[in-house]
């Protein structure tokens, strides 16, 4: 059994899929299992791949290249691999991105000295002209404080964390293929709430790349609403495994996060107001929010509407005088 299995979905990134193969295939960590994964890209992705494979001899039996016969998106290309991973742990990279050859020795050995079931770490932005450091939620001995920095914290994804593959079969999880935005959320804190321990290396290896215009997170206009299904069904899941009380301020944070652009828009009011509506009581202490929007939608929830409207009203007469 491999170490680690690194799953690689695939799709439009001629520009980018050498840097991210050499920085997998020269890991330090000799055990590992690479599997990518062909989502009908319609460029030279998988043939500059395969140019790569043949350069790292000693990786070539330890990779993998799956087709998929259609499109299918990140989401189903990620089930696709998870589907054929034999590995101890699961590792997600995209590959527009690229790793720090320690990333996996690093983390699987604090997996298991900690006899850890997830290690997550810190990890780069990686812009043109600079890099620029993301610190990852911190890490607490009590596990429900963990998780609820992580839902808290701004971005969460699967990318820079290692998961013991049994946690995956054991719960049947996956990512959720109806949605294309927000996915790495809804799967990790399930994942997070069925480990049994979870620890934290404080060092940046991954590089996420910034300048991929094509990637979903630079066309969030396509996938506005997917946030807001994640964290419904998310509350959803609480509540059945009994822990919702547990995690309530948090998980309304993100749901009011949801709301940032729709409390300027008149006709989403009453959609804000019913969904669910105990969010409004964390609305002050809400991180996500500046002292404005804190204001609007604290008098929105508190019959106050007219006071917003009016509000919007002048905001958009005083963009229209400046154009």
């Amino acid at each position: 059994m491999p170490r680690i299995s690194v799953i690689v979905p695939v799709y439009g990134v001629e520009k980018y899929i050498e840097r991210c193969a050499r920085s997998l295939f020269e890991q330090t960590l000799d055990d590992m299992e690479f599997i990518f994964v062909d989502d009908c890209t319609q460029d030279r992705s998988i043939e500059i791949l395969r140019n790569v494979i043949e350069e790292y001899s000693a990786r070539k039996p330890q990779v993998r290249i799956l087709h998929h016969k259609k499109n299918k998106g990140l989401t189903s290309t990620r089930n696709t691999g998870l589907a054929a991973a034999t590995g101890e742990f699961i590792a997600h990279c995209d590959s527009d991105d690229w790793v720090d050859e320690n990333m996996y020795l690093q983390l699987y050995e604090s997996a298991i000295q900690t006899n850890s079931d997830i290690v997550y770490s810190d990890l780069y932005l990686a812009y043109k002209e600079k890099l620029e450091i993301y610190l990852s939620a911190e890490c607490n001995i009590d596990k429900n404080i963990t998780i609820k920095n992580y839902i808290s914290s701004k971005w969460t994804s699967l990318v820079n964390m290692i998961v013991k593959r049994s946690i995956y079969l054991e719960h049947h999880l996956k990512s959720p293929e109806h949605v294309c935005y927000c996915e790495d959320f809804w799967l990790s804190v399930r994942l997070l709430h069925f480990a049994k321990k979870i620890s934290k290396v404080s060092k940046a290896f991954y590089y996420y790349n910034q300048e991929n215009g094509m990637s979903i997170m630079h066309n969030l206009q396509n996938h506005r609403g997917d946030d807001m299904k994640c964290y419904l069904e998310t509350i959803d899941f609480f509540r059945e495994e009994g822990v919702l009380e547990k995690y309530q301020q948090e998980i309304s944070w993100r749901v009011l996060n949801a709301f940032h652009f729709d409390m300027y828009v008149p006709q989403k009011h009453k959609y804000i107001l019913s969904i669910f509506p105990i969010c409004h009581k964390y609305i002050l202490s809400c991180p996500f929010y500046i002292k404005r929007q804190k204001q609007l939608m604290w008098l929105l929830s508190h019959h106050c509407r007219w006071v917003v409207l009016l509000f919007i009203f002048f905001r958009n007469l005083l963009r229209r005088e400046a154009l």
